[in-house]
């Protein structure tokens, strides 16, 4: 016959074989999640490279456009300028031309 001893001996064995077991498979598991990890960390590297590259893109693009439209702005305003200048003139030679009929 079994004793007691030997029987509660065979349940802890039997026990720490589980435990052993669950600790494995956690490791794998833990092992798995590293590799995810890894793999997402090099999805992002990625999907940062290439956002960063269209946000280049784009400011280069507005830059490009700012420019030409800040050149456009100026030459209307040079224009206007010159436009300004011919109305003073005028006006000024009517004044005198006015001033010395009188």
């Amino acid at each position: 016959m079994v004793d007691r001893e030997e029987l509660l001996e065979r349940r802890v064995g039997s026990l720490e074989e589980k435990v052993d077991e669950g600790f494995k498979q956690v490791d794998a598991r833990f092992g798995r999640v590293e590799t995810d990890i890894r793999e997402l960390r090099g999805d992002i590297k990625s999907l940062d490279e290439k956002l960063t590259g269209k946000i280049d893109a784009v400011d280069e693009k507005l830059t490009g456009k700012i420019d030409e439209q800040g050149k456009e702005l100026r030459g209307s305003i040079t224009a206007l300028q010159y436009q300004l200048v011919v109305v003073c003139l005028v006006i000024i030679g009517a004044i005198v031309g006015s001033a010395i009929v009188f």
